[in-house]
């Protein structure tokens, strides 16, 4: 069986594969924060951190949107959990 770290680790391999693919520029600080933000929103849909169930359910696809709330105050994140 898989643990809970390997399906975050795979998570994170296939978003910087998709960020070198798209030539998007990324740095550490910038992975951290969308993974945090991804694991807010799997804990918000799920009631746990899930990136098992988040790679079958949609991918990197959330990973991809995140990316667009860098450095933005008010997201999707602390919106939901404000719910």
């Amino acid at each position: 069986m898989i643990n809970t770290a390997s399906f975050r680790k795979q998570y994170q391999n296939e978003l910087t594969q998709y960020f070198d693919k798209e030539n998007i520029f990324y740095d550490k600080e910038i992975i951290k924060s969308v993974m945090n933000k991804v694991a807010i929103n799997s804990r918000n849909k799920y009631g746990c951190v899930d990136f098992e169930e988040e790679l079958s359910e949609s991918g990197i696809e959330n990973g991809k949107y995140f990316l667009k709330e860098i450095g933005e105050k008010d997201t999707y994140n602390r919106r939901n959990s404000r719910i």
